[in-house]
């Protein structure tokens, strides 16, 4: 078993949301994750695991781990291959957080630092995923970040390649 699946859903129900966050949580403060970060890192995987719920396939997959002595990664994993749109992040007031649908992806881009992306699976399915940094003096670059996203999923799920992207879609 991969020990940085915090959580597993295998078929489609909304209670998975809270379920993802509850599980999740205490494995972002046990990196270091504090105060404010872990506030935001709740409502990014909330919106996540809701975009996998609405617009992804189950099985789905919550995972936490470290990159770095300073930064934490969360990734979303499910079997849609479809990728999805990537917005520009917006400014937090610009995310009207009562609309139905369309905040999700603009919030995490946000949140996030714009420390976050989406990468294909290599044999079915996508992860989506944000990065934090675990100070406030630390910077956590995407550039660097994905090439290391990139390599953990290929070692967690062997070497097998779709051909669908030929790197991380960053958002």
């Amino acid at each position: 078993m991969d020990t940085d699946v915090v959580e597993r859903c295998r078929e489609p129900d909304y209670r998975f949301a809270a379920t993802a966050r509850r599980s999740a949580l205490p494995a972002l403060a046990r990196y270091g994750l504090r105060g404010d970060s872990l506030d935001e890192a709740e409502l990014m995987i909330s919106e996540l695991v809701t975009n996998a719920l609405q617009h992804g396939a189950c099985p789905i997959a919550v995972l936490v781990w470290s990159c770095a002595p300073d930064c934490v990664v969360v990734e979303v994993h499910d079997t849609d291959p479809d990728i999805p749109a990537l917005p520009a992040p917006r400014s937090l007031s610009e995310v009207d957080m009562l609309d139905a649908a369309g905040r999700g992806l603009p919030l995490v881009t946000r949140l996030s630092q714009r420390c976050c992306g989406v990468e294909a699976l290599p044999l079915h399915g996508k992860s989506v995923w944000f990065g934090l940094a675990l100070t406030s003096d630390a910077s956590v670059p995407r550039s660097a970040l994905a090439p290391r996203i990139r390599a953990r999923i290929h070692a967690r799920h062997g070497s097998g390649h779709r051909g669908r992207l030929a790197g991380p879609r960053l958002l």
